[in-house]
């Protein structure tokens, strides 16, 4: 996976939040638009943070996912 990634000139990383639900988004339950909402409140939040901080790091463009295009209407 990480090479595929890195084939497409991104990078692949680990974005630890433990405390910020992911169950629904996972697992395609009712509600995983709201937590879909959440995480990118929070990857958006994220991203300002180190607007401008050298990492040293590929830069990291936003993704906006949404229930519709996450493949699964498993419930």
């Amino acid at each position: 996976m990480k090479r595929l990634v890195e084939d497409h000139g991104l990078e692949l990383f680990v974005f630890h939040a433990n405390r910020i639900p992911r169950d629904r988004i996972i697992h395609g339950w009712p509600g995983r638009d709201e937590q879909i909402e959440r995480w990118i409140k929070v990857m958006s939040l994220f991203k300002r943070l180190y607007q401008g901080v050298d990492t040293g790091r590929i830069p990291v463009s936003p993704v906006r996912l949404s229930a519709s295009s996450a493949g699964t209407d498993a419930r």
